[in-house]
């Protein structure tokens, strides 16, 4: 069984620092700290912060997409497939 991650809601703090609440919800946790250019660092936190907040939500609607694509006409064979091919890749399927 793989491991599972910090439960989201993340959020982005100073100086990169990206937190999760904790098991409490009284506190927060350190999930990770974003390096790099200082000009860059609050940018790239909150970026990653966006993404893992939005994935399991971005998944679930291209699942619900693939499932009602139902014709046969070769536009919906490709599109069926290009989703099929990104559901694997954002479930780490690979």
């Amino acid at each position: 069984m793989k491991p599972q991650h910090t439960p989201t809601p993340w959020e982005a703090r100073e100086s990169g620092r990206i937190v999760a609440p904790s098991k409490d919800g009284l506190t927060e946790q350190t999930i990770a700290r974003v390096q790099g250019y200082a000009s860059e660092v609050e940018a790239d936190a909150a970026h990653i912060v966006k993404c893992v907040n939005m994935h399991d939500e971005l998944v679930n609607v291209l699942q619900s997409a693939y499932d009602r694509i139902d014709g046969d006409s070769y536009g919906d064979s490709v599109m069926r497939r290009l989703i099929e091919k990104t559901l694997v890749k954002a479930r780490g399927e690979l």
